[in-house]
């Protein structure tokens, strides 16, 4: 009877050690997850797809002109350029005007253009023409007479009043010619002053016989 008293008194201890224990709040309890909750993070992470790296495209494009300048220039021929060249960079790059040139009759400054010749003319060129348009103007009138056949005058060189002296060719046509002039270089042909404001091919045929470039 004494060892049975015996092993109920333990089983008693024990039963009891075990609900105290599992009712305790003990950090060694194992935690139990939800399922629905890891599939459902499991599922977000897949979905969530990383931000893209911004790429720039490089839209630059290494554009060019081509621009052929001869005359007094000590390296005649095509040279590429980029838009918004000047003249002044063209000649630079043709190793610059040769001694005879006629530095003032080139604007240096103009902004050069695709299949653009320039044509640098020397000191007697200039001289020359100058000479041949003071002699057909009338001492003490000022008024010019009409140039004589042989006679033409170069559109690229030419002065305001030298310009006026061909026929249909007013005040303000003339300043015309000049700012094209300046602002796109030498002609490239007679037939581009049809480009000038103002200048149709009407009045290209009254004088194309009396111009050159």
């Amino acid at each position: 009877m004494k060892k049975l008293a015996k092993r109920i008194a333990i089983l008693t201890f024990l039963g009891a050690t075990g609900i105290f224990y599992g009712c305790g709040t003990s950090s060694s309890t194992p935690k139990m997850f939800n399922t629905n909750e890891v599939t459902r993070t499991k599922e977000a992470k897949e979905t969530v797809q990383p931000s893209p790296s911004v790429v720039t495209k490089d839209t630059t494009t290494n554009q060019k002109i081509y621009v052929y300048i001869c005359g007094q220039i000590k390296k005649p021929g095509v040279y590429t350029m980029t838009p918004g060249a000047r003249v002044d960079d063209v000649v630079k790059q043709a190793g610059g005007m040769t001694k005879e040139a006629s530095l003032s009759s080139v604007n240096l400054a103009a902004v050069v253009t695709d299949e653009q010749q320039i044509y640098i003319p020397s000191k007697e060129e200039i001289n020359a023409t100058k000479s041949e348009r003071s002699a057909t103007v009338q001492k003490g009138t000022g008024q010019a007479t009409a140039a004589q056949p042989s006679e033409k005058i170069n559109i690229n060189t030419a002065s305001k009043s030298e310009l006026m002296s061909l026929p249909g060719i007013g005040e303000r046509k003339a300043e015309s010619i000049l700012a094209y002039r300046s602002a796109k270089g030498s002609f490239s042909s007679i037939e581009e002053l049809t480009k000038v404001d103002g200048i149709k091919s009407g009045v290209l045929n009254k004088i194309k016989d009396k111009i050159t470039v």
